[in-house]
């Protein structure tokens, strides 16, 4: 039987944390994930992410909850916030809404 993309993807984010990496760097780490699936990686990358350093690719603002810095890249790839992550949502650039 073959794995859904939600298992796929769970396997490939455990492999790398065995590696136990010092720069964790995901890439929405939780998109082929259910609702809980999603809570229950985001919980789990907030401990891993305590000791090292952590980059979080996602679309979605709300996958920085909890990040120390976030940056907000406009349409030309260009970075157009460089802040904390409720300073970037307060300074209410259209990606925020």
């Amino acid at each position: 039987m073959p794995l859904s993309a939600g298992q796929r993807q769970l396997i490939a984010l455990a492999r790398v944390l065995l590696a136990d990496p010092a720069v964790l760097i995901v890439d929405e780490a939780t998109s082929s994930l259910d609702l809980p699936g999603e809570r229950a990686v985001r919980r789990a990358l907030r401990t891993v992410s305590a000791d090292r350093t952590t980059l979080v690719i996602s679309q979605r603002l709300d996958a920085a909850e909890g990040a120390d810095r976030v940056l907000l890249l406009g349409d030309q790839g260009r970075i157009v916030a460089d802040d904390a992550p409720d300073a970037v949502v307060g300074q209410g650039h259209p990606a925020c809404v």
